[in-house]
C-alpha cells in the first residue's frame, strides 16, 4: 500500500475517481445536501495552498481511498488544527490497512504543517464513526447538525 501527498487534480485523474466519489456519497452523504458535485475550479486553487492536504492510498497503482484535509488556524483557540473535508476508503479495500495508513499519513501531515490536533468527521451509524469512537487516540467532542435554507 502506498500513501502519498496529491493534488486533488491528481487524484481526479485516476481511472476510478468517479466510482469512489460516487461510493463515498453513498456512504457518507451530508443529508440536506444536494448530491455531491465536485467544483474542480475550486479544488484547483486549493491545490495551491499549504492548508489544503490531499492523501491518495494505492494499492499496486490503483486509488483506492483518499483524505482531503484543511490546516487552519482557529482564532478562538489560536492554534492551528487540521479538519478532514473528505475520508474514504473502497469498501472491498478496507481490510489492506488503508484507511489507517491515511489517518496516520493525515496526522503527521497536519503535524508538520503545525497542527495541534485532527478533526475527523463521520458518517452517523457509518463505519468510519465506530472505528473513530473506538480509538482510544480520538475523542468525540460535537455532533454536527445542518439546516438547508429555504426548504
Amino acid at each position: 500500500m502506498d500513501v502519498r501527498l496529491c493534488t486533488y487534480a491528481e487524484l481526479s485523474q485516476e481511472p476510478n475517481f468517479k466510482q469512489l466519489i460516487a461510493a463515498y456519497a453513498d456512504e457518507a452523504a451530508l443529508v440536506g445536501m444536494p448530491a455531491p458535485n465536485p467544483d474542480y475550479a475550486t479544488y484547483a486553487k486549493l491545490d495551491q495552498l499549504d492548508t489544503f492536504v490531499v492523501l491518495g492510498a494505492f494499492l499496486q497503482g490503483k486509488l483506492v481511498g483518499f483524505i482531503s484535509m484543511y490546516v487552519v488556524q482557529l482564532p478562538h483557540y489560536s492554534e492551528l488544527v487540521a479538519t478532514t473535508e473528505s475520508f474514504f476508503v473502497d469498501s472491498q479495500y478496507r481490510k489492506t490497512n488503508a484507511g489507517h495508513l491515511l489517518r496516520s499519513r493525515a496526522r503527521m501531515e497536519a503535524q508538520q504543517r503545525g497542527a495541534i490536533g485532527i478533526f475527523f468527521s463521520a458518517a452517523i451509524g457509518g463505519k468510519l464513526e465506530r472505528i473513530l469512537a473506538a480509538s482510544k487516540d480520538c475523542n468525540r467532542t460535537h455532533s454536527t447538525f445542518f439546516e438547508r435554507f429555504g426548504e
